[in-house]
């Protein structure tokens, strides 16, 4: 049988033939591949892992025919077992072989291989059998990380919409055997059951989710977008005691991201549409913020900003420097360079 697709390989787990002795996975994505085997074991066992059982790939390298022979045999209580293979590899060919001639096996078997080549005997042996189904992993596509965000929350009872999709499939690095735990400890945080879904409210994914902000930073990066100097001040209030080159960094990459969004609003868009056309989405609290800066900062002063942020860092660094408050004073620069928002931009 030729390589499934992945959404035809998690169709098939969800009503898994009984004449499927193995399920393969393999591909050069190490992350992806291994989320989806470890779906594979989940869905095979019923989510119970007193029904699965290791079997060590340098085992059965050595005696291939012992694949089929536990496939084969009877356990103590008669259920059904699950036969988990991690690390297999061209190594297992003949075991894969063995087990799909046996005449009939009794425990079907998820084996995890490292990427091979396409000339590989274990790709081989399991495409030609009717017995076998095989799944190869690449790099998802953003769009396909989201939808893999979306579906797994789904399946765990909580309502995400797609830019939150988007946010936890980044904060997750594009990783879905992270994105698998994260969406876990977001299920038990929420409450969510596959029955009564819950909608996650955006503060509980900026807490929870790998590389969550802190509250403070949030509110003197969004003061910063507004030039609002009080609000800047009072940040900072806040963060004497945080290393400055992260604050003058963060507040760099706002800057960035405004640049970067700049053209588009000079042609046209709206500056709200821009914001949130980004992906990965920005972190919901700095959006509006985000917006009102398009229509007040000039390009001009954007390179300005950046400039002085890059020239404050520098200077931190220079033998000698006042250290942190070197930062902290370019920071509070540029909330009073101009006035408390700066000038508007006209818009055609």
């Amino acid at each position: 049988m030729a390589a499934l697709k992945r959404q035809a390989f998690l169709d098939a787990l969800a009503r898994p033939d009984p004449a499927i002795r193995l399920w393969l996975v393999t591909g050069p994505d190490e992350g992806v591949a291994e989320g989806l085997a470890r779906r594979a074991v989940a869905a095979l066992s019923g989510g119970d892992p007193g029904l699965v059982r290791d079997l060590p790939a340098a085992v059965l390298a050595e005696a291939p025919a012992r694949l089929a022979d536990e496939a084969c045999s009877l356990s103590l209580f008669a259920e059904r077992q699950l036969l988990w293979v991690r690390d297999g590899g061209d190594s297992l060919a003949g075991a894969v072989a063995q087990l799909l001639a046996a005449p009939q096996t009794s425990h079907p078997v998820v084996m995890l291989a490292a990427s091979t080549g396409r000339q590989s005997p274990l790709k081989a042996a399991a495409a030609a059998s009717a017995r076998a189904h095989l799944v190869e992993c690449w790099p998802l596509r953003e769009r396909e990380g989201e939808g893999l965000a979306l579906d797994g929350a789904r399946a765990r009872g909580l309502v995400l919409g797609r830019d939150a999709a988007a946010l936890v499939w980044a904060r997750c690095g594009g990783d879905p055997c992270v994105l698998e735990q994260e969406l876990d400890k977001l299920a038990l945080a929420a409450g969510g059951q596959p029955g009564a879904p819950r909608p996650l409210a955006p503060e509980l994914l900026d807490a929870l989710l790998p590389g969550a902000s802190e509250p403070e930073t949030d509110a003197l990066v969004a003061a910063l977008l507004r030039r609002d100097r009080v609000a800047v001040a009072a940040a900072l209030g806040g963060l004497e005691r945080a290393g400055s080159i992260a604050l003058l960094r963060q507040a760099a990459r706002a800057l960035l991201t405004l640049a970067a969004l700049a053209p588009e609003v000079a042609a046209g868009a709206d500056p709200a549409a821009a914001v949130g056309s980004l992906r990965p989405p920005l972190f919901w609290k700095l959006r509006d913020s985000m917006a009102e800066a398009l229509r007040r900062w000039r390009p001009d002063e954007v390179a300005r900003a950046l400039d002085l942020l890059l020239e404050a860092e520098r200077a931190i660094k220079a033998p000698g420097a006042a250290g942190d408050r070197l930062g902290l004073q370019a920071l509070m620069r540029l909330a009073l360079a101009r006035g408390p928002l700066g000038r508007e931009v006209s818009r055609p």
